[in-house]
C-alpha cells in the first residue's frame, strides 16, 4: 500500500512539474524541470482560498447552535460572503444597477 502511494506521489511529482525536453540532435526526450505557469500557480491558490472560505463557513455553520449562549461574539464568528471587498463592492454596484434590495447577511 505505501509503495503503491509512494509511486503515485511520484507520478504526480512528475507530471506537474517536469517536462519533455529534446536536445538538438533530436535524440529521445528527456525530462528537464520546469516550473509550473503562472496561471496554474493562481488556479492553486484561488482554489486553496475556495476552500478556507468553504470551509470557515461550515464552521460558522456550525456554531450558529451556540449563537444564543453568553460568550458567543457574532463580531467574530460571522458568515463570509464574498472573497474581498471588491467583490462585495461589485455585488452593491450590481444590486443598485438593477434596482434590487442587497441580500442580508446570514
Amino acid at each position: 500500500m505505501l509503495s503503491r502511494l509512494v509511486l503515485q506521489l511520484e507520478w504526480d511529482v512528475r507530471a506537474r512539474f517536469w517536462r519533455p525536453y529534446r536536445n538538438r540532435r533530436g535524440s529521445a526526450p528527456v525530462l528537464v524541470w520546469a516550473p509550473p505557469p503562472e496561471a496554474v500557480l493562481r488556479a492553486q491558490d484561488e482554489w486553496r482560498f475556495d476552500k478556507i472560505l468553504e470551509n470557515w463557513n461550515a464552521l460558522w455553520d456550525a456554531l450558529q447552535a451556540w449563537r444564543d449562549c453568553e460568550g458567543y461574539d457574532p463580531e467574530r464568528w460571522h458568515k463570509v460572503e464574498f472573497r474581498d471587498a471588491a467583490a462585495a463592492a461589485e455585488y452593491q454596484r450590481r444590486c443598485d444597477e438593477l434596482g434590487l434590495r442587497p441580500r442580508k447577511p446570514s
